[in-house]
């Protein structure tokens, strides 16, 4: 029905917005230099402080951007 499809729809909205590593948080975050942008700032924070490295492509990250939309 079409209200399902509305329904679906907004959720698959909704998901594309989570934060890929802890998938609670709005992405808001980008890594530099490799420049995904899949991650909430707490996520993205921890990633540089801990892990040094992009879980997407393995590269060095240098620092987080904040991203506004």
């Amino acid at each position: 029905s079409l209200t399902t499809e509305t329904n679906n729809n907004q959720t698959t909205k909704d998901k594309k917005k989570d934060c890929v590593v802890c998938y609670e948080n709005e992405i808001v975050a980008a890594l530099v230099p490799c420049g995904h942008n899949l991650f909430c700032m707490e996520c993205a924070d921890r990633i540089r402080d801990e892990h040094s490295v992009c879980p997407v492509c393995q590269k060095h990250v240098t620092q987080v951007l904040r991203i506004f939309s």
